[in-house]
């Protein structure tokens, strides 16, 4: 139980150190949790699949997209990955992974490491469905969503050891992994031996733990130590992004589909959205809508990727610096996320409480919720200057990241001005 000076000193306070702690770790997380979890997700199913047809009256819609997935990005600044550890999903692939007949000894590496491009295209592909079928308005294409999932979960535990659908497949995976970055929780190990041969369920090191972007806090690594020290602790929010690491290249590519899915799922609540698709058919060949709003998603995309890649070569060939600073622009995007997600909470505590005039579409939002988003996305912005303060000591390696955040945030910033309703514009 002996912790280094040092240590004590950079860590000020480690949660593992309290006795209740530590029982109930052993004890009680993540089983019996995942236990409640794995239940009620599995009545939700039946509900809404036999229950009402509305969404607004069904159970199943109304915890999963307008509580949990509204919620989702303040769980995870919260908690990091720890709603991984008890998600449903990841509670199946675990009673599945006991079953050993057909499972291979371990993954590819190719599957470990670039597993997660699937997840990234499982991720647009339900979003599209969505824009496309509304899933998230219909307790029975929902119920479809979660079970296609299950049964995917349910195969690729039977094949595989381990959470290898949550470390690389989970159409959540690429999101969760990101903001997880943002998070103050950390999770550290040091000098870490174990009495027996010890494999993480998301495959990687318990023995040195450098980020908890994969880390699904299940503690079993905790549990099965036999000397060293493991080390929950509260630290900046962002640290991880104040620190020495390497973006791999899915991340990018997924930050940069993030930041304009964010925006254009924002812009879909204006008032001017109708008019955009509008132009879009007159000015363009075409005439489907679900091809004319994926025509305006790559737009947008495009319009993120031509600021990224030409202040990067603005950097390196007028600055004569070469590194990397699109991170910067993930709070931002963060907080534009939870505007939105605000909006929608807003939404239906307003319904539930009988304060939307009946049989009207779409109500335009109170300039205190503006005043707050637009407070939200500053916050998310001052936050990308305080990371560009911490990483680059020198002013020249500044000028690239502060203005490209910059641009970011005009672009966000246009929204605020906007007249923006309480619901999606289909």
């Amino acid at each position: 139980m002996s912790l280094s000076i040092a240590t004590l000193q950079h860590y000020k306070m480690n949660f593992l150190k309290f006795n209740p702690v530590q029982k109930g770790i052993k004890k009680f997380y993540p089983d019996y949790v995942q236990s409640i979890f794995l239940i009620g997700f599995f009545v939700l199913l039946i509900i809404g699949v036999s229950g009402p047809s509305f969404s607004s009256k069904n159970p199943l819609t109304y915890i999963v997209w307008t509580l949990w997935w509204s919620l989702l990005p303040i769980i995870i600044f919260l908690s990091a990955r720890a709603w991984c550890g008890i998600c449903p999903l990841g509670t199946v692939s675990d009673i599945l992974n006991k079953i050993k007949k057909f499972q291979k000894k371990k993954p590819s590496k190719f599957l470990l490491i670039n597993g997660t491009w699937f997840a990234i295209i499982l991720f647009l592909v339900i979003s599209w469905l969505d824009w496309g079928y509304g899933i998230t308005g219909s307790p029975r294409w929902t119920f479809l969503l979660f079970f296609s999932l299950l049964l995917f979960v349910a195969i690729i535990s039977l094949l595989y050891p381990g959470r290898i659908f949550c470390k690389s497949l989970c159409p959540l995976k690429p999101l969760l992994s990101l903001y997880t970055r943002l998070s103050f929780i950390r999770y550290k190990s040091k000098n870490i031996k174990f009495k027996k041969p010890f494999q993480c369920p998301m495959y990687i090191s318990p023995v040195n733990i450098k980020s908890n972007k994969d880390c699904i806090l299940c503690f079993k690594c905790f549990r099965e130590k036999e000397k060293g020290e493991y080390i929950l602790t509260i630290e900046p929010p962002g640290r991880e992004l104040i620190q020495n690491f390497k973006y791999r290249a899915d991340e990018k590519v997924f930050l940069l589909i993030l930041g304009p899915l964010v925006f254009l799922q924002t812009l879909q609540m204006s008032k001017i959205y109708p008019g955009i698709m509008k132009s879009i058919f007159l000015l363009t060949p075409f005439k489907n809508f679900y091809i004319s709003f994926s025509f305006l998603f790559i737009i947008l995309i495009t319009i993120f990727v031509f600021l990224y890649l030409f202040f990067k070569l603005f950097q390196k060939f007028f600055l004569k610096e070469d590194f990397e600073f699109l991170y910067v622009i993930l709070p931002l995007v963060f907080g534009l996320h939870l505007f939105h997600s605000f909006i929608h909470l807003v939404s239906d505590f307003r319904e539930k409480l009988g304060l939307n005039p009946p049989g009207r579409e779409w109500i335009e939002i109170g300039s205190y919720i503006k005043l707050t988003g637009g407070l939200i996305i500053f916050l998310g912005f001052l936050w990308g200057v305080y990371l560009i303060v911490k990483n680059y000591q020198y002013f020249r390696k500044r000028i690239v990241p502060f203005v490209f955040t910059g641009s970011v945030l005009t672009f966000y910033f246009i929204l605020i001005f906007m007249k923006l309703g309480l619901t999606h514009i289909h």
